[in-house]
Parts: C-alpha cells; structure tokens; sequence
C-alpha cells in the first residue's frame, strides 16, 4: 500500500486524497504537508470536523469519568481515544470510531450502573449472553447517540477465556500512568504496554492485518 509506503519513510510522494480520506488520516496529513500543496485545504475541512468530533466525545466521557471518579472508578484508556488526547501532538491526528476502555471487574458493573444513571444507554453486556465469552463486557452508547464507549475488562481480543489474559490486563491496569482529565482521573498504559497490546490484538483479533495508523502510533 502506498500509504504505508509513505508512513514508513519508504517513498516521499504524498499519496492520494482518497487513500488518506480510505484510511481516515486526513488529521496526520494536515499537519504534515506544506500550505501550498494541492490536497492542504481538502485536509483542513476534514481535519476541523475531526477537531468538532473529537471535542464533543472528550465532553461526553469527561462527565462520565467524574461520574465514576466519585465511586472510586479510574478507567484506562486503551486504543484511540487514549492515544489522540495524550500521546499524539494534536488530537484530531489519530481518527478512532469508539471509545475503548478497561475497566477492573470487580468494579465493572459498578461502573454500567453509574454510566446509566447519568443517561448512558447499555447496548450490550456479559448479563445478557449467558454461556458465550467477550473481551468486552459490553457497550454504553450517550444519549445524543454520537459518542460510543466499549467497555473491557480484559484487553485482547480473543474467543475464549483464560487466567493469563485476564492477570496481563490487570498488570498493565496496574502500571499504567495516571491522568487528570476534567475533574477525574484516568489511566493510560506505558508506551512499552500499549506497543505490546497493540500488537497482541492485531494477533489474536485481526490475524497479523495491520493498520495504517498503527505505524504511527508505535
């Protein structure tokens, strides 16, 4: 892929508008290309909605984390959302579609009473699939519908439970790095976890497919 070609210093021609626009780095490449190159005002339209989108899901989970922040609830943030608000330069250069979290689970259902009580609406739970195993315990999704939140308490992917998975994610629960955000707390995992997790799922989730952003991200 082109773009992969580019991300990885591999070739230095800009790619195509709609390959950046496929794989939704129109964010990464505004920052990146020169004011007068041919495709620079189509990325800063893209990359303002990006801004408007971004602000409007941080809103929406701020609220909720200083909901769970007063019943001792610190979620870590893992993926996305995680990534754009503290490690990328700029948020709007890292897209995500969702929210991914992990929450400990002697806390977890705690933490889906609180989100339904400040209007979150409960999509998908473990309560409701008897006998079939999910990474994600399940998904809150706002009340204006524009921001989803999968809810984890394990963080790789796969089909069938197991006592190592489930001990990895608390240790990297354990080490990750604490965070203000709004008038909550939040964790992120160090770089070496999130490298390794990354990779773990692309292994285990996605059989070795590799995104573009993940180049970036690592």
């Amino acid at each position: 892929m082109k773009i992969v070609s580019f991300l990885t210093n591999q070739e230095n021609e800009i790619p195509a508008l709609s390959s950046i626009r496929q794989v939704h780095l129109e964010g990464w490449f505004y920052s990146k290309v020169p004011k007068n190159h041919h495709i620079y005002g189509d990325l800063h339209k893209a990359t303002l909605v990006h801004i408007a989108r971004h602000a409007l899901i941080k809103q929406h989970l701020t609220k909720l984390v200083y909901a769970w922040h007063t019943v001792g609830i610190v979620p870590l943030l893992i993926k996305g959302f995680g990534l754009a608000e503290f490690v990328y330069e700029f948020p709007y250069q890292r897209y995500y579609s969702d929210v991914d979290i992990l929450i400990l689970p002697s806390q977890v259902a705690l933490a889906m009473q609180v989100a339904r009580e400040q209007s979150w609406t409960e999509f998908s739970s473990l309560e409701n699939n008897v006998g079939v195993f999910r990474h994600e315990y399940g998904r809150l999704i706002s009340s204006d519908g524009l921001t989803i939140i999968d809810v984890h308490t394990e963080i790789i992917q796969s089909g069938r439970p197991d006592i190592r998975r489930k001990n990895f994610s608390e240790e990297i629960y354990a080490a990750a790095e604490t965070k203000s955000f709004g008038n909550g707390e939040v964790k992120i995992p160090t770089p070496t976890d999130a490298a390794i997790l990354m990779l773990q799922n692309r292994r285990f989730g996605d059989h070795w497919a590799r995104k573009p952003s993940d180049y970036l991200d690592l």
